[in-house]
């Protein structure tokens, strides 16, 4: 089924995998009465691509029909193929109509069969002229999508039918038919990111465009091209446009704006978003001191692991310096795992002591200066600060 606007000129297209004599396409209406016949002949790109050079306007809506023929050789014409049209008065439109902002064609790696193949893309406009001067265009793999993305140099302005011819290696492979319509009640709305805090204009281009109304609901969203530029479709109205780009923390963002009606109201919705932006950057942190790292294994007396048993590390010194820097801190809990496991860094030469909640296991030691230690093996020559000192007093002299 194809599709047509209302007081559009409609050219008419067949696609034939054998080639034909002298087809030519009759538009009948609901009744069956022949409204236009167009000849039609091969595209100057592919052969088996069959273009009308006369359009036709249709000029109310409905669904009108397409009969196909081609001539038998003795004056008479053979049906090749009857297709219906849909003509209405706002119809979807598969690209958005930009002087700006360009369009993305892709190609499923399927087809191709690789994604090795060198894959190039003619768009033919509806009277069978080229739409880019430097016809044919490469497409470039898409390994996260799976396909192969063709980009065009300039914008898709005009509406109308385009054929996107697709070769692998110079061999015709697909055939893709894109309608390009006006669609009415919607503005085109064309922004563009930019940078000028550094005294020049720069674009930034591969970035998140979100829209959101006044309800802070996402209406739509899309990705800036080489040059900053981004369209969309929209009912006039309000909306705030926000944008992001990966490690970037733009300092200018959740911008309201108005879409106005062009029709009603003189006004552009042509917008322009200057940004500045702050990179971000992560890093590993690494200690300027030394530090070891103790570790233990706690088992009841079944020889089952203690799990989540809270080991509570306490430093019995104040603020001290190690190497030039301050160690501050005065107690942290570690919880040991399911097999009763438990590590933790402390730093080389400090005192601590170390106690197992619940459990009558306190001891205080100083960290010792190793990369490693064993926590029980440091523990044991540690004082038990629980042990019962037997204080020795003299029998006093009787009197």
């Amino acid at each position: 089924m194809q599709s047509a606007k209302v007081d559009l000129p409609r050219f008419f297209y067949l696609f034939s995998t054998s080639l034909l004599t002298s087809p030519r396409v009759r538009v009948l209406d609901s009744a069956s009465a022949v409204l236009s016949t167009n000849s039609l002949a091969s595209s100057v790109t592919l052969a088996n691509l069959y273009l009308s050079s006369t359009s036709f306007t249709f000029d109310k809506a409905g669904v009108y029909k397409l009969v196909y023929e081609d001539s038998d050789g003795v004056g008479g014409f053979t049906p090749l193929r009857v297709e219906e049209v849909v003509v209405s008065e706002n119809p979807d439109s598969d690209v958005v109509l930009s002087s700006t902002v360009n369009t993305i064609f892709r190609l499923d790696d399927a087809i191709v069969g690789d994604n090795t193949s060198t894959v190039t893309a003619s768009i033919v406009y509806q009277n069978d002229t080229l739409h880019e001067a430097g016809d044919p265009l490469t497409a470039t793999f898409d390994a996260t999508e799976g396909n192969y993305k063709l980009t065009t140099v300039t914008p898709i302005e005009n509406a109308g039918i385009y054929h996107i011819i697709w070769f692998d290696d110079g061999v015709y492979t697909h055939h893709q038919v894109v309608y390009a319509f006006n669609v009415l009640g919607l503005e085109l709305c064309e922004w563009q990111i930019v940078d000028t805090s550094s005294g020049v204009t720069v674009a930034y281009a591969a970035t998140d465009v979100l829209l959101s109304d006044a309800n802070g609901l996402r209406v739509a969203q899309s990705t800036t091209n080489a040059t900053g530029y981004v369209s969309f479709r929209l009912n006039p109205g309000e909306y705030t446009v926000s944008v992001r780009k990966s490690n970037l923390t733009f300092t200018t963002n959740n911008v309201k704006f108005t879409v106005v009606n062009t029709a009603k109201v003189a006004g552009s919705n042509t917008f322009s978003m200057n940004v500045a932006s702050l990179a971000t950057t992560f890093t590993d942190f690494t200690s300027s001191v030394s530090v070891c790292t103790l570790s233990g294994t706690f088992l009841k007396m079944d020889g089952t692991p203690l799990r989540c048993a809270e080991i509570l590390i306490e430093l019995n010194q104040g603020p001290s310096s190690f190497s030039g820097n301050g160690v501050f801190g005065v107690s942290m809990v570690k919880e040991t795992d399911v097999n009763g496991y438990v590590e933790f860094d402390l730093v080389q030469g400090i005192e601590v002591t170390v106690s197992v909640m619940s459990h009558s296991y306190r001891r205080r030691f100083t960290v010792p200066s190793a990369a490693t230690a064993d926590l029980l093996t440091v523990t044991s020559t540690s004082p038990d600060l629980f042990d019962v000192v037997v204080v020795d007093i003299p029998t006093a002299v009787s009197r």
